[in-house]
């Protein structure tokens, strides 16, 4: 495979041998672009209840401001999605009365360009909407404002731990496995003056 430049995107292409310039390219046709509702209920299914219910929220919420806009919601065309995303970057939000997180935009993205995948549509051009992310993001980091900052996960607490061990059946090997890297990751993430060893945890 090799990769070719098509302005800012990169696409997977393959070399076939002995084409000329008059070789037919194959078109997909509306039928090849169309997803049956068991399909779309499947792919749906696979997402978490509570991201299902947040990208309800974005769909929503985009075509409302689409409709306000006069803008057609699908498709959405890459210069609709570039006037949105900086919408989000400037609109306070109701509940914090300041414009959306970086990581709020970008799952506000997923939830439109997944819902053109679930309607058969194509997914619109996002070079414009993430080159405005990109400078709400460099925007907020120079401003050090916290939600420009990455998340630290908190670390487990050694009765975390032995709950999870406690709940592993290591009779089997995907329990012994599964213990095997609990244990590997508290004894390498484990602060200095912890007092608790993988082998007390078991």
């Amino acid at each position: 495979m090799n990769e070719t430049l098509v302005g800012a995107d990169v696409v997977d292409a393959e070399l076939v041998p002995g084409g000329s310039p008059d070789t037919e390219v194959a078109v997909p046709i509306p039928r090849d672009r169309q997803l049956s509702p068991e399909t779309i209920a499947a792919i749906a299914a696979s997402t978490a209840a509570s991201t299902r219910r947040a990208y309800a929220a974005d769909r929503e919420a985009f075509t409302a401001w689409s409709s306000r806009e006069g803008r057609m919601v699908l498709p959405a065309s890459g210069e609709t999605m570039a006037e949105w995303v900086r919408h989000l970057t400037v609109t306070p939000r109701s509940r914090t009365n300041r414009p959306a997180a970086p990581s709020t935009i970008e799952r506000a993205l997923s939830a439109v360009t997944t819902w053109h995948l679930e309607q058969g549509r194509p997914k619109p051009n996002m070079r414009g909407a993430r080159a405005v992310l990109n400078a709400h993001r460099d925007r907020l980091a120079e401003q050090k404002a916290p939600v420009a900052q990455p998340r630290q996960a908190t670390a487990a607490l050694p009765s975390q731990i032995r709950s999870m061990l406690a709940d592993t059946d290591r009779t089997t090997l995907t329990g012994k496995r599964n213990a095997a890297l609990v244990l590997l990751g508290f004894a390498t993430a484990a602060t200095p003056h912890s007092t608790d060893t993988p082998h007390q945890l078991r």
